[in-house]
């Protein structure tokens, strides 16, 4: 793993910086995505539908990842899901 200064943190310790900056990257998205939809021509409903479906999605597939982490281990589902999420992400290079 990583230290800082010799010190290495706790597995938890990095486990909460994971799932704190996937929830924090929802949570700054959200507040400005009215804006950029309207920019795009989407009317407000239709972006309150693209939240509402990623929510949805949310609540469908978090007791799935649970129940996962449960059979597996919850470092193997982690692991996971940040190649997933960096796979799917827009690149630079896009």
């Amino acid at each position: 793993m990583f230290s800082f200064g010799g010190v290495k943190p706790s597995p938890m310790l990095v486990i909460f910086f994971v799932v704190m900056s996937s929830g924090l990257g929802f949570g700054l998205i959200l507040p400005p995505f009215m804006f950029a939809a309207e920019d795009l021509g989407a009317s407000p409903m239709v972006a309150a539908f693209i939240i509402s479906t990623f929510s949805l999605g949310q609540f469908v597939a978090n007791p799935l990842w649970g129940r996962l982490s449960d059979r597996i281990g919850r470092r193997p589902v982690l692991l996971m899901t940040i190649f997933c999420l960096l796979y799917t992400s827009p690149s630079p290079r896009d």
